[in-house]
């Protein structure tokens, strides 16, 4: 298959990679000899070096052991970013077990199915939970429920600090066990499990439902060493710029864990011995402090996480020269947000793109200035094969500009979907992945995201896709935020095109329906203008921040 982006291919970045065949938590073990003194894990000050996370890990393996958990069986994390996340997820990897990232802000029923679906039989969650989980323990089939405090990883002032506002730490909480103290005081002799990296779980994955019920992602140990080794050779010229800085990145983890991104930058941190620095709460203040103050220099965000950061009136007020560069990833950036995030800050962000049953990243702008791509999620990492499909079979393979359904192919993707072998069917055939986006590949190689395939809409006949429509009326200057959804409508053999707006505040009741229906009338065709338009405060998000279209489309009804 041709490959046109070879020739614009990074510098020094090579085009295929010898990937170690080993077990994910040997990226620790690994670490900790070459490092064993260094932070792994700087929490509000307190410092984890790579010998004490290694032991903490191998206690917490042993602590399994002795419970009775043994290989393949799943480890449920229903954690934000503090260091418990980390020491959890590569103590379970060392007793064999299967990770399973839950989400903390979904409801206590998602969580639920989630757990029954995995058949989970630990759970390590974060004390604040236990209302929720406590509700759903005995429909489950969980052996273990292990609670953690927020702050028991803080530096000693600022635990006590937050013992006190909480007023939690000597709550008892029946039938559970404290992650501090099953760890503490352990004996450490962490099993000798044998693993296969090509063929064995290291990861249950839920993926975020933005299309229909979150499905179960099996990623192997081999899948996730592959794509922190593919994420580490494009990105290694870091640390070696004009900005004096620490050989190795310094990551803010700001993505949460519970996103698979924010594995990915986590598993790469813990390769190549860099310090992570988790934040458990990714605000705006919270990031800009910490960016500072540990000279960051390695930031990867989700766009709503970008847009924030320029909402924070004091932004200027920070040095933020120790980042070469940023990284968005997760959902579609706004040429707008990047121009302007590179405007005030002078550090400019490089789209890539992903999805959890690709470890996640498949693509990624190169750093050479000179060969990235405006609108573009950028070309294919090394090892990694990508091209455009026709949507109605998926067997027809499309030229450059054409459109159609992005498919890719490497080493980082999924074995397949936990107990859904009808899935299978659709998104793995012959070695490829189908992703379920809209794409076009240019004449050098480059990719550009247009849609969701399930958010096409019929009308009149035509295709319309909800982004395009959605750029136009953002361009609009009173739009602040806008959605567009298909209505479908048993009656017609087409369906309606609606838009959701949120409006900025100096124009909140000076703008209507009809300006904006006129306005978009000069930039697309008859069929693709929404027929209404409702004003909203603001719009309905899943827990990673995407809008969430299915909320729009079950609220709405035809008119």
């Amino acid at each position: 298959m041709a490959k046109p982006w070879l020739k614009h291919w990074p510098d020094g970045v090579p085009y295929s990679i010898k990937y170690p065949e080993i077990p994910l938590f040997e990226l620790l073990r690994n670490s900790r000899r070459k490092f064993p003194n260094k932070p792994a894990i700087v929490f509000y000050g307190r410092k984890i070096s790579y010998s004490q996370l290694d032991h903490l890990t191998d206690a917490l393996a042993s602590t399994f052991s002795n419970l009775g958990i043994k290989k393949d069986d799943k480890v449920a994390l229903l954690l934000p970013n503090i260091p418990q996340f980390i020491i959890g997820y590569y103590g379970s990897l060392k007793v064999g077990a299967v990770v399973v990232a839950l989400n903390p802000l979904v409801d206590g029923a998602e969580i639920m199915r989630q757990l029954i679906n995995c058949e989970a039989k630990v759970l390590i969650a974060l004390d604040e939970l236990y209302t929720k989980i406590e509700l759903i323990r005995e429909k489950t089939q969980l052996k273990h429920i292990i609670l953690t405090s927020g702050g028991s990883y803080l530096p000693t002032h600022l635990r006590i600090l937050y013992s006190i506002k909480r007023r939690t730490e000597s709550k008892a909480f029946a039938g559970t066990l404290n992650f501090s103290e099953i760890i503490s005081g352990q004996k450490v002799s962490p099993p000798e499990v044998q693993i296969d990296p090509k063929t064995d779980l290291a990861m249950i994955q839920y993926t975020g439902g933005t299309t229909g019920l979150p499905k179960g992602v099996m990623l192997t140990h081999f899948n996730l060493v592959a794509n922190a080794v593919q994420s580490h050779q494009w990105l290694r010229g870091w640390g070696y710029g004009e900005i004096p800085r620490d050989p190795l990145p310094i990551i803010l983890c700001a993505i949460p864990f519970f996103h698979m991104y924010g594995v990915t930058l986590m598993n790469e941190g813990i390769l190549l011995g860099s310090t992570l620095i988790p934040v458990p709460r990714p605000e705006p203040k919270t990031i800009l402090s910490a960016i500072q103050k540990y000279k960051i220099n390695y930031f990867a965000g989700i766009p709503l996480i970008f847009e924030a950061l320029l909402k924070y009136p004091k932004i200027k007020d920070y040095d933020l020269g120790s980042l070469p560069f940023c990284i968005s990833g997760g959902d579609f950036l706004p040429t707008g947000l990047a121009k302007e995030f590179a405007e005030i800050t002078g550090t400019e962000i490089l789209e890539g793109y992903g999805l959890t049953e690709a470890s996640p990243i498949t693509h990624l702008n190169p750093i050479d200035k000179d060969k990235r791509r405006s609108k573009s999620i950028g070309i294919p990492f090394p090892d990694t094969d990508a091209k455009i499909v026709d949507i109605e079979t998926g067997t027809k393979d499309l030229a450059p500009n054409e459109v159609g359904e992005l498919v890719v192919r490497g080493p980082q993707v999924m074995k397949g979907y936990w107990n859904m072998p009808e899935e299978d069917v659709y998104a793995l055939r012959d070695g490829w992945l189908y992703t379920g986006d809209v794409a076009t590949m240019d004449t050098d190689g480059y990719f550009y995201i247009i849609d969701r395939k399930k958010y096409l809409i019929q009308s009149s006949g035509m295709n319309v896709w909800s982004r395009k429509i959605e750029e136009i009326l953002s361009k609009h200057p009173a739009v602040k935020e806008a959605v567009v959804i298909g209505l479908e409508d048993p009656y017609r053999c087409a369906s309606g095109i609606k838009a959701f707006v949120v409006l900025h505040d100096s124009f909140q009741g000076k703008i209507g329906a009809k300006d904006l229906i006129d306005f978009a009338k000069q930039y697309a065709a008859d069929y693709e203008i929404p027929e209404a338009v409702e004003f909203r405060e603001e719009l309905p998000r899943t827990p990673l921040g995407k809008i969430d279209k299915i909320a729009l489309k079950r609220e709405t009804k035809p008119s």
